[in-house]
């Protein structure tokens, strides 16, 4: 009885100690340790990944999303991603070591992109080396984001549904 899985998705990283402090990090796995909690996911980006804080949630099964968005480093440039395969690959290797799981987001039609069925497929037999599991995510812009400004100028288009599920169809 109760809750058995916690998932926490924000705009940013559960394991940065900027936007969660250590002492909130570990009050939320105590809290989750003492209610038998047995699955936790949170996101993360690859540069706040470490063993210590990784070893904080001992038995729990932790999975930790990354949004590694498309799995080519010119794109990744031009998304100011803010980090490269490299990158993702160093915080898998840590994460599996510490016996958690990896979630990869990848985007279906990323910008600059000019084959996305090539992309997607790259992107997903790449992640696949790394990932446990994968979610493919149909690109949406928000309001007044680069994105957005790119879709009205006509620079790139999100894709219907129809052609966001022909896309992922294998």
């Amino acid at each position: 009885p109760g809750t058995r899985h916690v998932k926490v998705f924000g705009s940013g990283s559960f394991l940065d100690e900027k936007q969660i402090p250590s002492t909130a990090r570990r009050y939320f796995i105590d809290k989750c340790k003492e209610h038998g909690i047995r699955r936790v996911t949170i996101e993360s980006r690859p540069e706040f990944i470490e063993r210590e804080k990784l070893e904080e949630f001992g038995s729990i099964d932790l999975k930790i999303g990354i949004g590694l968005e498309v799995a080519d480093d010119r794109i990744l440039n031009k998304l100011n991603k803010g980090f490269h395969l490299k990158d993702f690959e160093e915080a898998t290797k840590i994460i599996h070591e510490c016996h958690k799981k990896v979630r990869t987001y990848l985007l279906v039609n990323p910008p600059f992109v000019t084959d996305k069925k090539k992309s997607l497929d790259d992107s997903v037999e790449y992640a696949l080396q790394f990932s446990d599991s994968i979610v493919l995510i149909n690109l949406l812009p928000h309001y007044n984001s680069s994105l957005f400004k790119m879709w009205i100028r006509g620079e790139w288009n999100f894709l219907s549904r129809e052609e966001f599920e022909n896309l992922i169809r294998e």
